[in-house]
């Protein structure tokens, strides 16, 4: 995969994983792909890629992962995110992180996968229907559950 593409398509996967949280009114919300420090695109491209190249981890493989690549670049943890000070509630154990930054480490993985699926696309099949991309959507394997959120309710 050229360059241009593997940037691509990581920018592709921050900004809906960011969209997705923002819709969702998560409690983190980063700042646009534009606004992130050349240290964090590199490693993001690098990731994503990498997941994209090696197969897809679990949530908690990726999170683990993460919080390695944010102690790297010189965050800590701290209860407000600060793209600043570089501080970040996050940087805990996956299994001390609350249920919706869980659902947004599957989700995220989710269009790792997606993307992944689209670039093995034979090129003329790119012209594919909407309904034929809901189908490849199904097949998704990462597990996303919303069954531990009553309806009706946020997370905070």
């Amino acid at each position: 995969m050229n360059e241009q593409i593997k940037e691509k398509i990581a920018e592709l996967v921050y900004e809906a994983t960011r969209m997705e949280a923002e819709w969702s009114n998560r409690r983190i919300v980063p700042e646009p792909w534009q606004y992130r420090d050349e240290a964090f695109r590199t490693q993001f491209i690098n990731i994503v890629h990498q997941y994209m190249e090696k197969g897809i981890p679990t949530p908690e493989e990726a999170h683990d992962s993460w919080m390695k690549k944010y102690f790297e670049m010189g965050w800590v943890y701290g209860e407000v995110r600060d793209a600043e000070k570089k501080t970040h509630p996050d940087l805990v154990p996956y299994n001390e992180l609350p249920q919706d930054e869980k659902d947004k480490d599957a989700i995220f993985l989710a269009f790792v996968w997606l993307g992944k699926q689209i670039l093995d696309l034979p090129m003329p099949d790119l012209d594919c229907t909407v309904g034929e991309l809901i189908e490849l959507v199904k097949d998704c394997p990462i597990e996303y559950s919303l069954s531990s959120r009553r309806k009706g309710t946020k997370s905070k």
